[in-house]
């Protein structure tokens, strides 16, 4: 019976805070994450244009930059190792080079691979850049 007046009353205290974080002009984030310890900050866009070093550094740190904007929320994340970064002239290229492909094979100029040949490759690209 106690427990559900202790729910009853933390209800009350928690709406009362939405209440006041929802009123208020400005408010900052301090969350821990439970799971990992990482800590989330939250800066507003003139405060990451104006400290960028700062918070790049934080994000190298491993601790989670979230930007707020009028556009949105961002998350400021370090690029690693695994990512491909492509610009737009690769891009275009790369897609080129597939159309060209796929004209080929309907014309019968070229064969396709399968699906299982592709997977072979992907596997033997793995293992070689793995040793």
């Amino acid at each position: 019976m106690w427990q559900s007046g202790i729910v009853a009353k933390w209800r009350i205290e928690i709406k009362k805070l939405a209440k006041m974080v929802h009123n208020s002009k400005f408010f900052c984030i301090f969350a821990p994450d439970i799971i990992t310890n990482n800590i989330m900050v939250v800066v507003t866009g003139r405060d990451f244009r104006a400290n960028t070093a700062k918070y790049v550094g934080v994000a190298l740190r491993g601790e989670d930059v979230v930007v707020k904007s009028r556009a949105g929320s961002f998350r400021v994340v370090p690029i690693s190792e695994d990512d491909i970064i492509i610009n737009k002239r690769d891009l275009s290229a790369e897609l080129r080079g597939a159309l060209i492909e796929a004209k080929e094979s309907i014309e019968g100029k070229r064969k396709l691979n399968t699906l299982d040949n592709l997977i072979t490759e992907l596997r033997v690209y793995v293992n070689t850049t793995q040793e």
